[in-house]
């Protein structure tokens, strides 16, 4: 066992308890270094500090198994019974919740588009005083310890106001974060192709400048034969030079263009969403 105290993330610490739960008769579970070993021998961890067993990750396999298979359990509606004193928090907003009741709703709201998808869980919570649970109270409260209890007369549908209400309000956030990405986006575009076409810009008129003055010199009277062809030779070169910039600065514009329209479209796809929500789990509680 090991004598360290091992930090994770608040998400890592879902993980391993639902790892647990499912694993519990898969896997041998080293619980203060968030370890466990399986049938086969092979050793994952949420301890960062561990070089002998392989990085348990969110996003792996075996983790990726363990939440689907959560997803799909039935989680009728119920009455929990939270043991306040299993934590040893003490900030006044949870003390004032002492040996109140309520209800929470928890489900997970995905938005995608062709593109991209977001997921997301919400949470409503509520005492029976109509007092509002914002997200981390029903975090903490979840994470205490509880007991299912018989169901006292409460109704999972007298917090859905309360839930559509918490449902728009994710929505008009993702939507104004993306607005907002979108915009920056379409500056930092801005500002690339201004400085592209401005680099073209200069040496066009640096060129011009040098044909019209090459020009100039080759009129001038009184020059020789020799002077003269060297002139002709010259103003030759600095008109195929404006020609090929000024093609340059075409091409260049018509590249832009594209990444321009290219940028729209994806812009646009974003915007044909599809949203989806399903429930995790609705329950009233009391915290004693």
């Amino acid at each position: 066992m090991s004598e360290t105290n091992v930090f994770i993330e608040k998400f890592e610490k879902w993980l391993w308890e639902l790892t647990r739960f499912y694993m519990r008769n898969r896997a041998q579970f080293i619980y203060d270094d968030f370890t466990f070993v399986l049938e086969n021998g092979d050793k994952y961890t949420l301890n960062k500090a561990r070089e002998d067993a392989k990085r348990f990750l969110v996003n792996g396999d075996i983790a990726q198994k363990i939440i689907q298979q959560g997803k799909k359990e039935k989680t009728p509606f119920a009455h929990l019974e939270f043991d306040l004193s299993s934590s040893k928090a003490t900030y006044s907003d949870i003390q004032k919740l002492k040996s109140k009741k309520g209800i929470i709703k928890i489900t997970n709201l995905e938005v995608s588009s062709e593109i991209e998808s977001h997921s997301v869980l919400l949470f409503s919570g509520k005492t029976d005083a109509d007092e509002r649970l914002n997200d981390d109270i029903c975090r903490f409260i979840l994470g205490l310890h509880s007991t299912v209890v018989e169901m006292k007369g409460r109704e999972a549908s007298s917090i859905e106001d309360l839930h559509l209400k918490v449902k728009e309000k994710r929505l008009k956030h993702l939507e104004d974060t993306d607005a907002f990405l979108m915009q920056r986006e379409f500056k930092k575009f801005h500002n690339w192709a201004d400085d592209r076409i401005v680099v073209l810009e200069s040496e066009l008129r640096e060129a011009k400048k040098e044909e019209k003055e090459i020009d100039r010199n080759a009129m001038q009277e009184g020059l020789s034969t020799s002077e003269a062809l060297q002139f002709q030779e010259a103003l030759a070169k600095a008109k195929k030079k404006v020609s090929r910039l000024k093609r340059e600065m075409f091409d260049r514009e018509d590249e832009i263009n594209e990444e321009r329209d290219q940028m729209i479209a994806e812009a646009k796809q974003k915007l044909n969403r599809t949203i989806t929500e399903e429930e995790v789990f609705s329950i009233s509680f009391e915290l004693i």
